[in-house]
């Protein structure tokens, strides 16, 4: 009952943009919490039918956002579907009072508009399987894009039981032999190891790893972005990235670790990981729900919402009060766009989730909403996306 009560009073102070620094975390820390998450929908829902004041209704503003909400609800009503899309957190608290489910507006996943596109300059589109393989003798192979992943046992193939190597020409490689799966910007793609163990990599990363894992360890290296899925074994399973080494015996667990980052995060799913920290040379165990957060001179451990970390995973973009600079990262890498802004980044952050294959300018009608502009164009053949504050 305490904690229904703490949320019943956090969310009026969110409706109406009250909340301090700290009731921000104490609620963020409430919604990791299933329970509480649906306890939060139904004050939403309930919301719905309480009265909202005339001198609301009438500021231009809400005007504007409503008549653009409920034709967007009208257009798409009669589908099946509903996806929570995106909503800045400093516009949400405005069309809370309103509609109370600010989170939830039917978003179907049509091709890209033409109107968002002329709005924004331009458009881009998602991203997809796209990698190469890069095979012992340095021959770089571009992978099938109709395919999602590759198998490497006694030779290279993909899922579906095709060849990626023709051994009659290369031979085959020996169970030393480093193999390197590299997406470029806008790719993702998988690859499952001789002991079962299964990797998908996000966009903008690289892995190395052997032909076939011997007998004494497991080792891999990881640049970028990779969510892993490793069978059981006795033979420690490692994984390696700037600053940290992940162990493990058998688990689930993602690991975000971009060269232009300051910090890796590895976050644990289920299992058990040791996260060692180079520098330091410090150990921690992560037990399921626990996020390390490795920097240049120690590690943080805290605990988090995993769903928000490896929704990559499942084809969306969830943010839950993520910040604006880091939620556009997100949206550089996987619409293969440079990102720019003019003068400094806007303190914005924004909860929510929408899916990772709509168009960049069907994200950046929603992302708009927060106030921030965006244009995308074209500079020397490579599409770039400029946030105007």
């Amino acid at each position: 009952m305490a904690q229904e009560r703490t949320l019943e009073r956090l969310f009026g102070k969110y409706l109406s943009n009250q909340l301090t620094e700290e009731e921000r975390t104490e609620l963020r820390t409430l919604l990791e919490d299933e329970s509480n998450r649906k306890r939060w929908d139904t004050l939403a829902a309930r919301s719905l039918t309480e009265p909202v004041s005339d001198r609301f209704l009438e500021d231009p503003r809400v005007k504007d956002e409503l008549a653009q909400s409920y034709t967007n609800i009208n257009l798409r009503i009669a589908r099946p579907k509903l996806r929570r899309i995106l909503v800045p957190a400093a516009a949400a608290a405005m069309l809370a009072v309103a509609f109370g489910l600010w989170w939830f507006i039917a978003q179907d996943a049509r091709q890209p508009d033409a109107t968002l596109a002329s709005e924004f300059g331009s458009d881009a589109l998602p991203g997809g399987n796209k990698a190469y393989l890069t095979l012992p003798d340095g021959n770089t192979i571009p992978l099938n894009g109709e395919q999602g992943g590759i198998v490497v046992d006694e030779m290279v193939r993909y899922e579906n039981g095709g060849a990626v190597v023709d051994v009659t020409e290369t031979g085959v490689p020996a169970p030393a032999d480093t193999l390197v799966l590299t997406t470029p910007a806008g790719g993702q793609y998988a690859v499952t190891f001789s002991d079962g163990s299964r990797v998908w990599l996000n966009a903008g990363s690289t892995l190395k790893y052997p032909m076939r894992f011997g007998t004494e360890h497991r080792n891999v290296i990881l640049i970028g972005e990779g969510y892993f899925e490793v069978k059981p074994d006795a033979v420690p399973f490692s994984v390696q990235t700037t600053g940290q080494t992940v162990t493990v015996l058998g688990t689930s667990f993602n690991i975000y670790a971009y060269p232009e980052e300051v910090q890796v995060e590895t976050t644990l799913v289920n299992g058990s990981v040791n996260v060692q920290n180079h520098r330091m040379r410090t150990t921690h165990q992560l037990t399921p729900g626990q996020q390390s957060i490795v920097g240049s001179a120690q590690t943080f451990v805290r605990n988090v919402a995993t769903d928000d970390f490896i929704a990559w995973r499942k084809g969306m973009f969830l943010f839950n009060d993520t910040e604006l600079t880091k939620a556009i990262k997100q949206l550089g890498r996987w619409y293969d766009v440079e990102v720019v802004y003019k003068g400094a980044p806007p303190n914005t952050s924004f909860f929510g989730e929408i899916g990772r294959d709509k168009s960049l300018a069907q994200v950046l009608n929603l992302l708009k909403r927060s106030g921030v502009n965006f244009r995308i164009g074209e500079v020397t053949g490579r599409k770039v996306l400029t946030v105007i504050p």
